[in-house]
């Protein structure tokens, strides 16, 4: 213990001596380098982070267990019972359906005025004037709808199915269409589905007469002349078409014209009182009187004369000097019932033959 004492005393001397004193000058005192504590404190505290990194990538790298400590504390849930299979509902009986009664044909479609009646002698052709227009379009008295044939049985029907189309089926089929569109009040989508039937049978009349009733009604004058042309050309002697053509060539002016076309048609037209109506009246146009009282005569044994034909009946009997036949129109006139200025014509005549 004194040695150890004795040795700590000259550690002691030593260092309180000055550089200058030591025994042996080839001997030299480092001054002592102290570590700043900061380091130590660095140190510790990035071990203690080390350590803590580690515990925690333990702690992450441990199996976790499936469920819960909750989870596991509740009581299990039974498993739900199995679904039995639904079983469809019995069929209910079903009644059988009555068979349809034959469809009954379409409501018939008026035809057209093919010629308006005329209620005073033509008079000295004034200045060109527009044509009117056509009281109103097809509807349902004079101008019926094909019969629609009665349904055979299912072979028949089947068998005319699987035959393609004739062109007057088609022609038929695209009429009818016409004539609903019609109906609809869509007046050009019914002339497409005439034209069309036209296309397909240009002989097919009753597309033919409904597709000029629709250019009338828009007044497509030059749209329906030409149709009606055509009309006459596959079908010389129909004196609808011819009455209809000749009211345009006499709203024009062209008086001949109307007699050639009413005189080609005057024998199959000798029963359509508008027909022999319009050519009397062309003719006493013309200056034809003796002509055109026979084809009066004739109209007036169809229908019986408005005011105006027996207003011309009586000019054309003063022409060919019969004044009693004459006298006897004009106080027919009257009887009718004409407009105010027909009855003044008529009057004046009365007083005149008397």
């Amino acid at each position: 213990m004194s040695v150890i004492n004795k040795m700590l005393r000259d550690l002691d001397r030593r260092r309180a001596l000055p550089e200058s004193a030591s025994a042996d000058p080839s001997v030299r005192v480092v001054p002592q380098v102290r570590r700043s504590d900061a380091f130590w404190i660095t140190m510790g505290i990035e071990a203690v982070v080390a350590i803590g990194a580690l515990i925690w990538v333990i702690y992450e790298l441990q199996p976790r267990p499936l469920a819960t400590p909750l989870a596991l504390s509740r009581p299990a849930v039974p498993p739900p019972a199995p679904i039995a299979a639904i079983k469809p509902p019995p069929p209910t009986p079903v009644a059988p359906l009555a068979q349809p009664s034959p469809a009954a044909p379409p409501p018939a479609v008026e035809m057209f005025k093919l010629a308006d009646a005329i209620e005073t002698p033509i008079a000295p052709p004034p200045a060109r004037k527009q044509l009117p227009k056509p009281a109103k379009l097809p509807s349902e008295q004079a101008f019926a709808l094909p019969p629609v044939a009665a349904k055979g049985s299912a072979a028949q029907v089947v068998s005319k199915r699987d035959r393609p189309l004739s062109s007057s089926d088609e022609a038929e089929i695209r009429f009818q269409k016409g004539v609903d569109r019609l109906n609809q009040g869509r007046p050009s989508a019914a002339a497409q589905e005439f034209a069309a039937a036209l296309a397909v049978q240009p002989a097919y009349e009753p597309a033919r007469q409904a597709l000029v009733a629709v250019r009338l009604e828009q007044s497509e004058i030059d749209e329906a002349e030409k149709l009606l042309t055509d009309g006459m050309a596959i079908s010389p002697s129909n004196a609808q078409f011819a009455t209809v053509l000749a009211r345009i060539r006499v709203e024009r002016g062209d008086y001949n014209g109307a007699a050639e076309l009413l005189g080609r048609t005057n024998e199959a037209g000798a029963n359509d009182a508008e027909h022999q109506l319009l050519y009397a009246s062309v003719l006493q146009r013309l200056g034809r009187h003796a002509d055109a009282l026979a084809v009066f005569e004739n109209a007036a044994r169809l229908a019986e004369p408005t005011a105006g034909a027996w207003v011309a009946m009586g000019i054309s009997y003063e022409n060919v000097g019969a004044k009693p036949q004459a006298l006897r129109s004009y106080q027919q006139s009257l009887a009718a019932g004409p407009a105010e200025a027909v009855r003044a014509y008529a009057e004046s005549r009365i007083r005149a033959l008397k």
